[in-house]
């Protein structure tokens, strides 16, 4: 995911919408992730990240048909 959103942020992206990216039954195992989104967003150029599936993780969620 790190490499992705370094990919994104380097090609100009304006945002990146994500499916399929759900997360774990288990807390613990989202906490790594959740991290790595966290400092992401610290950062004053992240793109902005929403999810069109369910997701455990601390992204925001949108139906598919908002677009």
């Amino acid at each position: 995911m790190g490499y992705a959103l370094s990919i994104a942020n380097s090609g100009c992206a304006k945002e990146i919408i994500l499916a399929g990216f759900d997360g774990y039954k288990q807390k613990e195992k989202n906490d790594e992730m959740n991290n790595l989104i966290e400092m992401y967003f610290k950062n004053n150029s992240s793109i902005p990240l929403c999810s069109i599936t369910p997701t455990k993780y601390n992204i925001d969620s949108r139906s598919v048909y908002d677009f």
